[in-house]
């Protein structure tokens, strides 16, 4: 019981770290896009690719990747790694 006590912490604690690094790292991508966009000469803002619809939905959705990659791919990851460590300590020891 111990170790499931131990590994619901673990969970807890990875969840919410891997959360707000998640989100500071979507943050710091949003403002590196937008410094980029605010670089940008004039007339590149008449160009189809660079409509206020598409650098909006393109600022929304980057920085969701981004952060669903950290938070959930990565977090997968941790488990896994975290577990099967776990196991073969258990099962050698």
């Amino acid at each position: 019981t111990l170790v499931g006590v131990g590994w619901m912490v673990m969970c807890l604690a990875q969840d919410a770290s891997l959360g707000y690094t998640a989100h500071r790292l979507a943050l710091r991508c949003r403002s590196a896009l937008m410094a980029a966009i605010l670089n940008q000469e004039v007339g590149w803002f008449d160009k189809d690719e660079a409509s206020t619809s598409s650098l909006c939905t393109r600022l929304s959705q980057d920085a969701v990747l981004v952060r669903g990659v950290v938070a959930d791919s990565l977090g997968a990851l941790l488990s896994v790694a975290g577990t099967l460590t776990t196991a073969l300590v258990i099962a050698f020891t």
